[in-house]
């Protein structure tokens, strides 16, 4: 904290704007009386656990993949196939980056996960093949500032074998047209609006799934 301190009084820095908070942080802020533009890393663990991506995707007027949320101990194979088919998508709770979601092919694979993941939350969802992007936002007391659209790579060997974790992004060449990306900020827009009435002011990132016939769903915040 000594060359931090050093740091904002040699550049005058009266406010901080950080994007991954914690309480340390919070207190050094406090005691040398630095505005501290961000929430609680409380409210921040409330907002970005993934079981409640559709609650949020609901309010702010977005369809959702099917899925159910849980616990992984109180599922069962055969009903969740019944209801989406092969493969599952396990999307956990933990992991970031997309490290601790799962594909499920098979009872073998699901069965091996529920015991290395027992007590763990998550959603159970139906597979949707389709390409992921994010925009970095930043909301404040009265506005809703989006960055520039990134598309995500996702699961690219040998980079990363697991086919479901985030690789590296991409700002140009990704041949978004107008509306599309039009579609995304009015999206980021009420979704910055709505985190706002959470309590929530600071920067995010929200991770987006779309399909080729226009579908746009939620499937988590980073914050």
């Amino acid at each position: 904290s000594g060359e931090l301190l050093e740091f904002i009084q040699k550049n005058n820095i009266k406010a901080i704007l950080p994007y991954d908070s914690n309480l340390d942080l919070e207190n050094f802020c406090k005691e040398h009386g630095i505005v501290y533009y961000s929430s609680s890393d409380k409210l921040k663990d409330e907002l970005r656990d993934k079981t409640r991506i559709d609650e949020i995707s609901r309010a702010i007027g977005l369809e959702t993949i099917p899925g159910i949320p849980g616990i992984i101990d109180d599922f069962d194979y055969k009903d969740l196939i019944t209801k989406f088919g092969l493969p599952l998508f396990l999307h956990f709770e933990e992991g970031a980056g997309g490290s601790g979601n799962r594909i499920v092919n098979s009872i073998k694979d699901f069965e091996k996960i529920k015991k290395e993941k027992s007590g763990k939350k998550l959603n159970v969802k139906k597979y949707f093949a389709g390409k992921s992007c994010c925009v970095d936002i930043c909301v404040t007391a009265n506005s809703v500032i989006c960055g520039l659209l990134e598309e995500m790579v996702i699961g690219s060997p040998p980079i990363n074998s697991n086919p479901t974790e985030y690789v590296g992004s991409s700002w140009f060449g990704n041949n978004y047209n107008h509306e599309f990306r039009k579609r995304i900020q009015d999206i980021c827009v009420r979704l910055g609006d709505y985190l706002r009435t959470q309590g929530f002011i600071g920067v995010f990132h929200p991770d987006f799934l779309f399909g080729d016939n226009g579908e746009i769903f939620l499937t988590e915040l980073n914050m």
